[in-house]
């Protein structure tokens, strides 16, 4: 059954927020490890009105290193700046056993990207990775930033809406931690660039990447193995107009799972295959 709801808005702080309050986000620790309490951590998020002022809007942080226990919330700030801080998404990353949080900021159209520990440390405070994982020059306005753990490459992956006028609208784009490889979901205008799959399944000797394209292209192939280690020379192709297939040899490489990176003008795609010998 449920229990009695917890008004997380209202948990005593040195801001309140009660009726004040809007967009939470919530992530639950999961896995084989407890926290200090051998229990399990949770971590709500929402936008707050710092003051009262909805022009002026926090990420706020309910942490409980209970998570069944209507008691034990404590209420921060994740953010307390003169900035407009806005659409909190988080996660729980198993894998290094932390809580991962990415959040709009509006003022200066970015992304910023914080951690805290399953343990939820005191002073109560994220941890900052990155100020910044956005395109630099892309324009924001509402991103919808998501953020979750990729179980293949055990790192964080990020998703956000590019509003940029110059590439087109809607343009959803994709980047993983640490790995280098970012993949764009191309606006219509960019549609008549296609990409295949690779085959065959699974590989042994060479895979094939069906690839069509609108006009002469000319483009950078390379392979990465599951850790994100680019495995060969990067390669450069010159495509010509209509469908054609990009040959890649693997048989020099031992058995598992790759990334074939193809990047190029309006054609940036990572392929996922495998090798078996």
């Amino acid at each position: 059954s449920w229990q009695n709801p917890v008004c997380i808005d209202s948990v005593p702080s040195q801001t309140p927020y009660t009726n004040m309050c809007r967009n939470p986000a919530i992530a639950i620790q999961q896995g084989t490890t407890d926290n200090v309490n051998l229990d399990l951590s949770a971590v709500v998020l929402f936008e707050g009105a710092s003051g009262g002022n909805i022009d002026n809007m926090d990420i706020v942080s309910a942490v409980n290193r209970q998570a069944y226990s209507a008691s034990s919330w404590n209420l921060f700030a994740v953010t307390a700046t003169s900035a407009n801080e806005t659409e909190p998404a988080c996660c729980y990353n198993s894998y290094t056993n932390n809580f991962l949080l990415t959040y709009f900021d509006s003022t200066n159209a970015r992304l910023p990207y914080e951690s805290q520990d399953l343990n939820i440390s005191s002073p109560l405070s994220w941890s900052e990775l990155s100020l910044q994982y956005n395109d630099e020059n892309a324009s924001l306005a509402s991103p919808h930033p998501r953020i979750e753990v990729s179980p293949l490459l055990q790192q964080a992956a990020f998703v956000w809406v590019n509003e940029n006028p110059a590439n087109g609208n809607g343009i959803a784009l994709f980047d993983a931690e640490f790995s280098g490889l970012a993949t764009g979901i191309p606006s219509q205008a960019n549609l008549e660039n296609q990409i295949g799959l690779p085959y065959p399944v699974p590989a042994n000797e060479s895979i094939r990447i069906p690839v069509t394209v609108s006009e002469s292209l000319r483009i950078t192939e390379e392979v990465y193995d599951i850790l994100g280690n680019l495995v060969n020379d990067p390669t450069v192709i010159n495509l010509a107009p209509g469908t054609q297939s990009i040959v890649i040899a693997v048989n020099d490489l031992p058995g598992g799972v790759y990334f074939a990176h193809l990047s190029g003008p309006g054609l940036n795609r990572s392929l996922r295959f495998v090798i078996q010998h």
